[in-house]
């Protein structure tokens, strides 16, 4: 089974480094992807489309086109994730 493995000090003071610096930036990575996809969810029917003088197919170009990102880094970000967690 499963063992009780107590951290020794090096270790506490990695993780609270990292809680310290790097999930408040993560947090708000998270926050502003989220403002993103709600700003074009609502821009769009909204009144965008006919300012910018759009058809609703050039709409969703644009929006794909804002998402590829999202798409395209998926796969990498998960395979890092699987191959940090293998390591703990």
């Amino acid at each position: 089974m499963s063992e009780n493995i107590i951290p020794s000090a090096i270790e506490k003071s990695a993780i609270r480094k990292v809680c310290l610096r790097l999930v408040p930036f993560v947090a708000l990575m998270f926050f502003i992807n989220f403002l993103d996809r709600t700003a074009i969810s609502f821009a769009g029917p909204n009144g965008m489309v006919e300012d910018l003088g759009m058809h609703i197919a050039q709409f969703g170009l644009a929006s794909g086109i804002f998402f590829i990102g999202y798409i395209i880094l998926e796969v990498p970000s998960n395979l890092a994730l699987h191959r940090i967690d293998d390591h703990q």
